[in-house]
């Protein structure tokens, strides 16, 4: 989330290249953390509907020996409730992010600008979106890492079902 800038009293023309250079540093650092976000949404989702392709097609070729043993469908049961369920939460990932981004751009069209420190400030309005929007991006983060959590456990019971 990019801040208000901090006070430079040199010259008008000094904190100006002071913001500029500022602002451009913050939009490389953010795009760079926005393609990363979008790529660790989309890596679970990728690994689980390749995984549920793949368990699918082991499953057609296995089957005569897969019910033979006891418990191996069982198995085969639970990597088709864990994939589809990382697959699912990845679905829902991006409007997650894109909300807690749009709450993000109306907490800073309800902030004010002061004169006197030269800074943006807060209202009541803006953090509140704020804090809403840190809640999204919170969820967000934990869902990505759940739906890593349910493809490892769907690989490990896929493993189990291949053993």
């Amino acid at each position: 989330m990019i801040e208000s800038t901090p006070n430079y009293n040199k010259t008008d023309e000094g904190k100006l290249k002071y913001e500029e250079s500022w602002f451009r540093r913050s939009e490389i650092i953010y795009s760079q953390l926005q393609v990363f976000s979008l790529a660790a949404m989309k890596a679970p989702a990728i690994s689980s509907a390749g995984g549920i392709a793949a368990v699918l097609g082991f499953y057609s070729a296995n089957y005569v020996e897969l019910s033979k043993v006891e418990g191996k469908l069982d198995h085969f049961n639970l990597v088709l409730v864990w994939w589809p369920m990382a697959l699912m939460i990845t679905v829902v990932l991006p409007g997650m992010a894109y909300i807690s981004q749009q709450l993000y751009v109306y907490s800073l069209n309800n902030e004010e600008y002061s004169i006197e420190t030269n800074q943006w400030k807060g209202t009541k309005t803006s953090n509140i979106y704020e804090a809403i929007g840190n809640c999204f991006r919170v969820g967000a983060v934990l869902m990505t890492v759940l739906s890593y959590v349910f493809l490892i456990l769907g690989g490990y019971e896929f493993w189990l079902l291949a053993t």
